[in-house]
């Protein structure tokens, strides 16, 4: 079987919370991909926006990328048994994973919330266009994101095209908690964050970890501990194949 890569861009369509869950259920049930065609044709009003949207649930949930299908199935596991209000974390994370310009844009979106407390949609385009020069499609597919996590009630419109942060998640389940930096750092090329860092990762601007964060990672099989010089400790990612 041909192997697949991750697509360059692949979130570029409006895409409900609803509609994420729907394909987040077909994939952890092992249903057929048709399923999710045919019932997004009764939600979607044209076949081209029922199409495209179903690419995106696609390469969200139900494609299996040799780069994350790991975090893939550790995600589709823990669903399982993850209440339906925490199920907005497994969509972030396999976001980030699977699709560049989400955590690229993510990532935009924490640093100026965390620098000026918001941000509008005209400076994530044009932190987008400084990395996708000569790509046209980047406008709408930004525009598309911000809708869609609005929408995820993430962050909340204040003014025309203006934004800031709803209230954090905090994440007390330590599977969860686990799985989420790790669907993150999977994404950093260092293979690497200080350990001091790997809590203010921008991209992870809806979420508050709990005060036993560090213990967390600690004890977690998934991470090691690297210590260089007296006082600096770094977070690795054990087992995994990074994107290069």
């Amino acid at each position: 079987m041909e192997k697949k890569s991750l697509p360059s861009i692949g979130f570029d369509r409006y895409i409900e919370l609803s509609w994420a869950d729907y394909a987040l259920d077909l994939a952890e049930s092992g249903g057929e991909t048709e399923s999710l065609k045919y019932w997004l044709n009764t939600q979607i009003e044209g076949k081209e926006s029922a199409r495209k949207t179903y690419n995106v649930l696609c390469n969200l949930w139900l494609n299996s990328y040799p780069e994350t299908v790991r975090i893939r199935e550790k995600a589709l596991n823990l669903a399982q048994s993850t209440q339906d209000n925490n199920r907005i974390v497994l969509h972030w994370g396999m976001a980030l994973a699977n699709f560049e310009l989400f955590q690229r844009i993510t990532s935009s979106m924490g640093k100026l919330l965390r620098l000026q407390g918001g941000f509008n949609r005209k400076e994530i385009k044009q932190r987008m266009d400084e990395v996708y020069s000569n790509q046209g499609t980047i406008p709408r597919a930004v525009s598309r994101i911000i809708q869609s996590i609005c929408e995820w009630n993430v962050i909340k419109e204040t003014d025309k095209f203006s934004y800031i942060n709803e209230s954090k998640k905090i994440l007390r389940e330590n599977d969860l908690f686990s799985w989420l930096l790790q669907a993150a750092l999977n994404r950093h090329k260092s293979r690497s964050i200080s350990l001091l860092e790997v809590f203010r990762l921008p991209e992870l601007f809806p979420f508050e970890f709990a005060e036993n964060g560090q213990k967390l990672i600690r004890e977690s099989p998934a991470f090691m501990i690297i210590r260089e010089g007296m006082d600096q400790e770094y977070v690795v990612l054990k087992g995994f194949d990074f994107i290069n």
